[in-house]
């Protein structure tokens, strides 16, 4: 074998061994994300096209079906888990579930949904934020949470306040505020008068209306007036939902010339939901990225794409320009041993 012919062969033999460690590299670095060793979230996120999200209407009546929908890593499970979350007095966020996990898998375009229910509320129980996030989530720092918010309304209305304590000044319109009301409801404000419920004045003057209101939205401010002539001691009110004809809340007040104050007190703020998640849509809202093309709730602003999205690889398989790199690597490779051996055959 000549010396030429020798560098040539060893030149090819590297060559071969080069592509080889090249083809293993690109493997190694598109070697999808293991799920049994990730949490859901983390898998749901992993992508490097799709933004994950969970999708939510902005309202829920208590009792209802409604579409939730997950955006994230193609075929990849998560459980979703309802929790309706409240502040302590030191501001801890404190976690409840409603109703039971319901899991859902997206598709090959990255894009899952199911209809699910929440249950009614127990009685003389007000509804209030939930989240709706993965099961795992539960007691993390709200800006970790991969979720969306959604308002539960049920037949309870939640009694903010009338700006006065139980001291109320007689003959002035007081305005009972009302949330978490579902949309179209009409209440009443009555007096217990003995063993009798009387209609209560809307404001001062012997010809007022009753005070009654329709709430259009979750939050609705009821106008009632203590009437003058009433007697020192506490007197019984109550709210009635004129649709069902029941009462849905009671309290107290006691007639004053001027009342004790009381502000209504300041609605619950939360952290940002998701604001930490790598990869979600919480953490990058405005930016330009593949969207998933279908309906979304109006609580979460996703970017939307019409000319939709390629098709994306499924969880466990390699991208598409991976699999492009590794055949034609191997075309190479294929070919460049089928000369190696034909070169050895001609110094002979």
């Amino acid at each position: 074998m000549s010396a030429a012919m020798t560098y040539r062969r060893r030149g090819l033999t590297v060559s071969a061994l080069l592509i080889a460690a090249l083809l293993a590299a690109v493997l190694l670095g598109q070697a999808p994300v293991a799920a049994a060793a990730t949490p859901e979230t983390d898998r749901l996120c992993s992508h490097d096209k799709l933004r994950c999200s969970v999708q939510a209407p902005p309202r829920w009546i208590a009792g209802s079906t409604h579409q939730l929908g997950v955006t994230g890593r193609p075929d990849t499970k998560v459980n979703l888990q309802a929790y309706r979350v409240t502040t302590s007095a030191a501001g801890a966020v404190r976690w409840h579930k409603v109703g039971s996990e319901i899991a859902i898998t997206t598709n090959d375009d990255g894009w899952g949904s199911a209809d699910h229910t929440l249950p009614p509320l127990p009685d003389d129980t007000h509804g209030g934020p939930v989240i709706l996030a993965p099961a795992e989530a539960r007691g993390q720092d709200l800006s970790d949470v991969l979720g969306a918010w959604t308002e539960l309304v049920g037949e309870t209305p939640e009694l903010v306040g009338d700006g006065f304590a139980t001291s109320k000044p007689v003959g002035t319109r007081l305005p009972l505020l009302l949330d978490h009301v579902v949309p179209g409801s009409e209440y009443a404000v009555e007096r217990l008068d003995g063993t009798s419920w009387l209609p209560v004045p809307s404001a001062a003057g012997a010809t007022a209306p009753a005070a009654t209101a329709r709430c259009e939205a979750t939050q609705c401010t009821v106008g009632y007036v203590l009437p003058r002539g009433l007697s020192a001691q506490a007197h019984d009110f109550r709210l009635v939902d004129l649709r069902r004809g029941t009462p849905v809340l009671t309290w107290s007040a006691r007639p004053d010339s001027s009342g004790t104050p009381r502000p209504v007190p300041a609605p619950e703020v939360f952290p940002a939901l998701g604001a930490s998640v790598t990869g979600s849509q919480a953490a990058s809202v405005g930016l330009d990225g593949a969207a998933v093309v279908r309906p979304r709730g109006r609580n979460l602003d996703v970017p939307t794409s019409d000319a939709g999205i390629s098709a994306a690889p499924s969880a466990g398989a390699h991208s598409v320009g991976s699999v492009q790199v590794v055949a034609g690597g191997l075309a190479a490779l294929a070919l460049l041993l089928v000369l190696v051996p034909t070169s050895r055959r001609r110094t002979r």
